[in-house]
């Protein structure tokens, strides 16, 4: 394995444990007696998120926003874009 496979190996590990860690501490903020799944994907992220949607066949996808300003807020992220244009299913941007 080059020096490059072996640094970028790890680092896709460190970032998929800082994703299990991110879905752990949100998890650990749902309140009890709501039945709260967290899963980890890997891709790019408004296909990801798309394609999770419809495999799974859910109800309501809920997506935040990067805390833009006021005016940068009013236009949605490509990602919540790609997400809202593509798949079928009702669609929550918090902001």
């Amino acid at each position: 394995m080059s020096v490059d496979s072996y640094l970028l190996n790890e680092i896709l590990k460190s970032h998929h444990h800082m994703g299990e860690n991110i879905l752990k501490n949100a998890k650990e903020k749902v309140p009890s007696g709501i039945d709260a799944k967290t899963y980890l994907e890997e891709g790019t992220p408004s296909t990801t998120i798309v394609n999770f949607a419809k495999k799974n066949n859910v109800d309501l996808i809920i997506m935040g926003t990067r805390g833009l300003g006021s005016i940068q807020s009013a236009l949605l992220g490509s990602v919540s874009q790609d997400v809202i244009h593509y798949n079928r299913y009702l669609t929550s941007i918090s902001t």
